[in-house]
């Protein structure tokens, strides 16, 4: 039990810390480069897709990006109704960490640890020093993963855990509310998201409490900027308000479909994810990539009115 505990908490550990060197390392590379790419990306439809994709995939902070946009309006460089979709897709942008934290491409990120790590410790060359603890806080995460993978899959075989694991099954609504303080204690929705697939690899999630998890800590996501938004006034609070929206109406929805699914036995999310036979781990990445991904799709469409 000793070992397994110990590779839980290290594998959570690293995890986190590789996250946050990822966000500091790309946050360093984007900077004045990424505020011009806003203003000269957003005035037609589709530049403004590809620069919320680009923004998310870079920034992988939903709070981040949607204070550099109300940042942007403030100064007047961007306009309420062109930043709307940016904030969108960047969700959709974000999302897509996820999808390559479930790929087996392991061997790859150790060179990208070795690599980086020398980098690092000789600081050379000086120029890439934030592309290189980018790196670096990748391969972290994927041996965080490693580790947590190795403890929880010994846990998932003890009586006393399948019994209770059981037990949880019987209230999915639980399991969304946990992920959203999950969420909110983390100030991430894809770290939970990471996490609990990562989980349901192991087998101590069912892929309905996964599917609950997945929405639970994209709802959790939007109070963190709920949260963060406290302070601010007029449109830049407007732009940031789009993005709490977004994670209320996705998780309103896809909750929705999930019960109409489950008690009413119409085939939707669950059924169309099945359908791809792909390993869970790859399913259940889907589901995040298809909350996502369709949420911002469709409010993309509804930003004028």
């Amino acid at each position: 039990m000793g070992e397994i505990l110990g590779n839980l908490i290290a594998g959570t550990g690293l995890f986190f810390v590789g996250l946050r060197m990822i966000t500091m390392g790309l946050k360093q590379m984007a900077g004045r480069r990424l505020r011009m790419l806003f203003a000269r990306w957003t005035d037609a439809p589709l530049r403004t897709v590809l620069i919320g994709l680009l923004c998310g995939l870079i920034l992988q902070s939903m709070p981040a990006v949607s204070f550099i946009v109300a940042s942007l309006i403030a100064t007047g460089i961007l306009i309420v109704r062109r930043a709307l979709p940016v904030i969108f897709w960047a969700n959709a942008g974000t999302s897509l960490f996820v999808l390559v934290a479930v790929l087996d491409v392991r061997v790859l990120f150790l060179f990208a640890l070795g690599v980086a790590g020398l980098a690092l410790a000789f600081e050379k060359p000086a120029r890439y020093q934030p592309l290189a603890s980018a790196l670096f806080g990748i391969g972290i995460v994927f041996y965080g993963l490693a580790m947590l993978r190795a403890g929880a899959t010994p846990l998932a075989e003890l009586s006393w855990f399948e019994a209770a694991l059981l037990q949880g099954q019987r209230s999915f609504f639980v399991a969304f509310l946990v992920s959203a303080l999950f969420a909110v204690v983390a100030r991430s929705g894809s770290a939970v998201t990471i996490l609990a697939i990562t989980f349901t690899q192991a087998g101590l999630l069912s892929a309905e409490q996964t599917f609950m998890v997945i929405y639970g800590a994209n709802f959790g996501s939007g109070i963190i900027t709920w949260i963060l938004a406290a302070a601010l006034k007029g449109k830049p609070k407007q732009v940031v308000m789009s993005q709490v929206l977004f994670n209320a109406v996705g998780s309103a929805v896809f909750v929705s479909l999930f019960y109409l699914e489950l008690y009413g036995g119409i085939p939707l999310v669950r059924a169309l994810i099945r359908r791809t036979s792909a390993p869970l781990e790859y399913q259940m990445a889907c589901v995040h990539l298809l909350f996502n991904w369709g949420s911002a799709a469709a409010l993309s469409l509804a930003t004028h009115p």
